[in-house]
């Protein structure tokens, strides 16, 4: 399965079992509706990063969680997820640090 679609179907899923309307998850995260909706149907191919996040804090989760198959990690979990950052480039491999640094940066504030 494509990322894009994993995110597709989390993002979908924890809308919809938070209870929120296309327009209220827009009011709540900050992110237009129909950008939603193209992130929802799969029109949109490539959503930014900063749509990611935005979506993933509204809804109470990582951006991880909105990123993985909850199935592919429950069946290989610390594996997956070694193997999956071990895949990445050098690039990726920093962009990745960056974002557990910031993870756990706003882990310990709270």
């Amino acid at each position: 399965m494509e990322t894009i679609d994993i995110v597709r179907r989390n993002v979908n899923h924890l809308r919809l079992q938070g209870g929120l309307s296309l327009l209220g998850f827009a009011a709540l995260s900050g992110v237009s509706k129909s950008n939603i909706w193209k992130i929802e149907t799969g029109k949109t191919k490539s959503p930014s990063m900063h749509t990611l996040e935005k979506l993933a804090e509204s809804l109470g989760v990582s951006l991880a969680c909105l990123l993985t198959d909850d199935r592919t990690m429950k069946s290989h979990g610390a594996d997956y997820i070694t193997n999956r950052y071990l895949s990445l480039s050098e690039p990726g491999r920093l962009k990745m640090h960056k974002i557990v640094n910031i993870l756990f940066d706003e882990g310990v504030q709270k």
